[in-house]
């Protein structure tokens, strides 16, 4: 896909109160002083109380109707784009919609796990080229601390809750758009990312003590980075390709928000294969931990607000997600 109409109009993030230093976690979870820093890298990260996932996204929400000078009942469509679930019906973006008082606004979801906000970012692209949309609000909003496994101290301490929103409508007279975009799914690895329990195959009632361990996320990170990282560097070839583009044309690049040490590799590989690679690269997930599907759009809404991604500028996103997937897309700001 190339030049789809599309721009930014407005963005937002919202955080838990409760901000979890490492030392917090390592006396809750019997590590030695320093344990989380060498081993995982995340200095601080944000945890739910008593808050839900709606009401974060909700309140994302109406920062980003804010930020672009609307009113909810502006929006002609709502999307849901969290990579875990509050409850299993009805979908995150209904419970946002109520949230936000809205009545027949359209809503629905669209689930690929961390790169649920890429994938809906395209489909709005086509939705708003289409005509028939002229607001679509895009709403991320994951909870990951409840389902993290204490017994596995490299998950328990990578992530954290948070949510964003992003406003996009049609271009008008700017030059903002979508220059490309490319997403593959290859599942030999599907193993290495997964949360079995509460679905179909598992219900909660179904947990014993042999398999109580499948109530929690479970995740191999290095032989997940490992099959991820290849693949990555082929999908962004493409869109640069799809494009027309150079990597020196690029001048914010936004990957997912997976962790200190795979943003490390992936950064390396990135200035190993392209020597003209000066494009900002943004790494906050050492703040902010593994923010699920939130990660990428609450990644472009510090960048905006810090000034970092400026009108006119391209900024290439890419992700990973459990699938094993990866997506991308060159978006000129």
């Amino acid at each position: 896909m190339s030049n789809h109409n599309l721009r930014i109009l407005g963005t937002g993030s919202f955080l838990p109160k409760n901000l979890v230093e490492n030392n917090h976690l390592e006396s809750k979870l019997g590590l030695d002083k320093g344990w989380i820093e060498e081993n995982c890298g995340v200095l601080t990260r944000y945890h739910i109380q008593e808050e839900e996932a709606s009401e974060l996204g909700a309140q994302a929400a109406l920062i980003a109707l804010k930020s672009a000078s609307l009113i909810p009942e502006e929006i002609d469509l709502i999307i849901g784009v969290s990579g875990v679930m509050q409850q299993a019906i009805p979908t995150m973006s209904a419970l946002i919609h109520k949230k936000l008082g809205l009545k027949k606004t359209q809503t629905f979801d669209v689930n690929s796990t961390c790169l649920s906000f890429v994938t809906g970012l395209s489909l709005a692209s086509n939705l708003i080229e289409s005509g028939k949309y002229k607001n679509i609000l895009l709403v991320s909003a994951d909870v990951a601390s409840v389902g993290l496994d204490p017994n596995n101290p490299k998950t328990a301490t990578l992530f954290g809750d948070g949510a964003a929103a992003v406003i996009v409508g049609p271009s008008l007279n700017s030059s903002s758009r979508i220059k490309s975009s490319s997403f593959e799914t290859w599942t030999e690895t599907q193993d290495a990312c997964k949360f079995e329990a509460c679905g179909t195959k598992l219900h909660l009632k179904e947990l014993s003590v042999e398999n109580g361990h499948k109530q929690y996320f479970q995740m191999n990170g290095p032989k997940l980075f490992k099959a991820a990282i290849p693949h990555a560097m082929k999908l962004i070839e493409k869109v640069l390709e799809d494009s027309n583009m150079k990597m020196e044309d690029i001048d914010v690049c936004i990957p997912h928000q997976a962790s200190p040490f795979a943003l490390r590799l992936f950064h390396n590989q990135l200035l190993k294969k392209y020597e003209s690679f000066s494009a900002h690269f943004l790494n906050i997930v050492h703040m902010f931990g593994n923010m699920i599907a939130t990660s990428i759009p609450h990644a472009l809404d510090f960048a905006i607000r810090n000034n970092q991604l400026k009108r006119g500028q391209n900024c290439l996103i890419v992700g990973t997600s459990a699938g094993l997937s990866v997506g991308g897309l060159i978006l000129e700001y």
